[in-house]
């Protein structure tokens, strides 16, 4: 039951009169904040207005108070940002391990959606709510698919332009924070984002053409040099801290990160951080993901070409290229009013979602529901298929960019009450046809083996470290 008041605050399912904490302040919902499946609080970043204050926090999710401490997030600093805590039972205060107390908001579930979610727990088949399939006015289902396709690649490329924005018009580094984020692949994106925006180019950009000072000072950013013994030798791990400590005092570099700040939680160890990491310092090293680079990719194989690194598979690869390389392009393509870069990057997207039949295996849903390749774990875009053309009511700047022809075959399986592809399932169909609206999210996850990148020495194990 305390999934259904997930679903009930991620969505604002609030009622109509007005929120007050346990304490009394009136509580407005700005922004229900971005839904986490894992290890840490149950919503990151949410917004709300407290008493005519303003606050920017992460927000826990229980069925009661003292669930709190059932959990023991008294004593975990992750649950310190906490600024508020939902609860459908007030039985008691909170305290956070530095000693904060979070408001906590009684919040009721309303009888619509329990009864409907009472439904989809009695369904055993998959979807759930295969029933009322046949029932969805086919060309509402086909109008809302073609507004989500256009949504996403504009919310993406919206998102490059803020961060280049940010980074005071550097589009170079705009490309290195985003497809840091993307490495992330959904588990790890803010964290990976955050120690992107850490990492001072210009002094990393001198010792360039020196991968294990590249990677000592990006591991050492990241505060996981001594997590990558795993894939080195301890005279190995012990130079890297030697050599970061030394780039840290001769560029005076900002405080690094904390190992509780990354997420291990259900991530296999190929896809663990410091090993990402690793594999962003040997493309940074290389110079094959300049956005100069990016720009100058004539198809989608130069594109694998410059994303191509040490134990990361072709689907990991189209995956970059999707969430990053596509919205990077069509970002700047939007910022220098060049049409012709616009429609590249939409031409980019239909090959890469097409060539994702022949990267990806046959697909199952795991236990906790997600859609994943048995043989990969692989979480795939949720782009929905869309019409031959996007209408100039969809998006300025997209009225012309075509839309990928083997989605556009799938909506014939929608009309007819057929079960979708299983991406489709899951987006169109489980999210909201019964328990209510649907909202686009998007969690790329890619996790693989770590054997491919075991065995390849940063440095030689006599290399003498630089001295201060």
């Amino acid at each position: 039951m305390e999934r259904l008041l997930h679903y009930v605050w991620k969505h604002k399912i609030l009622p109509l009169k007005p929120l007050t904490t346990d304490d009394g302040q009136e509580l407005e919902v700005i922004d229900p904040g971005l839904h986490n499946h894992d290890q840490g609080p149950d919503f990151f970043n949410a917004k709300i207005r407290l008493g005519g204050t303003v606050w920017a926090g992460n927000v826990e999710v229980h069925l009661r108070s003292s669930d709190w401490y059932r959990h023991g997030h008294e004593t975990d600093p992750a649950y310190n940002s906490v600024i508020l805590h939902v609860v459908g039972e007030i039985d008691g205060e909170v305290t956070t391990q530095d000693g904060k107390t979070p408001a906590q908001v009684r919040l009721d579930i309303p009888e619509s959606i329990r009864r409907s979610y009472d439904e989809l727990c009695r369904t055993e088949d998959y979807p759930r709510c295969h029933r009322i399939i046949p029932s969805i006015p086919p060309m509402k289902a086909h109008q809302w698919m073609d507004a989500l396709l256009v949504e996403r690649l504009k919310e993406r490329s919206e998102k490059v332009a803020e961060r280049a924005e940010r980074t005071g018009g550097d589009w170079e580094r705009a490309t290195f924070v985003t497809l840091s984020r993307s490495f992330g692949f959904g588990l790890n994106g803010d964290c990976f984002e955050r120690w992107a925006m850490r990492i001072p180019l210009s002094a990393a950009g001198k010792h360039r053409d020196d991968l294990f000072q590249i990677e000592a000072l990006f591991l050492g950013m990241a505060g996981l040099i001594e997590e990558s013994e795993a894939v080195r030798s301890s005279r190995e791990v012990q130079l890297l801290q030697q050599e970061f400590a030394f780039l840290r005092h001769k560029f005076s570099l900002d405080e690094p990160m904390q190992r509780s700040d990354w997420r291990f939680l259900r991530t296999r160890p190929k896809n663990f951080p410091f090993v990402r990491i690793l594999q962003i310092a040997e493309l940074y090293h290389s110079g094959r993901a300049q956005m100069s680079r990016l720009l100058d990719a004539r198809n989608i194989e130069e594109l694998h070409g410059c994303l191509a690194v040490k134990g990361m598979t072709a689907a990991s690869r189209r995956l970059l290229i999707i969430n990053t390389v596509v919205p990077l392009l069509f970002a700047y393509g939007r910022h220098i009013s060049d049409e012709s870069i616009c429609q590249r990057a939409v031409r980019l997207l239909e090959v890469a979602l097409d060539a994702g039949v022949a990267v990806v295996g046959e697909e199952v849903v795991g236990e906790d529901g997600r859609v994943e390749p048995a043989d990969e774990r692989l979480h795939q875009p949720r782009v929905a298929p869309a019409g031959p053309d996007v209408g100039p009511a969809r998006s300025e700047g997209l009225r012309h960019h075509r839309v990928p022809e083997q989605l556009r075959q799938r909506r014939e399986h929608v009309g007819r009450g057929e079960l979708p592809h299983q991406q489709e399932r899951d987006l169109v169909f489980e999210r909201g046809a019964v328990v209510g609206p649907p909202r686009a999210e998007v969690r790329l996850e890619r996790e693989e083996d770590l054997g491919a990148v075991v065995g390849r020495p940063a440095v030689a194990p006599d290399r003498p470290p630089h001295h201060l």
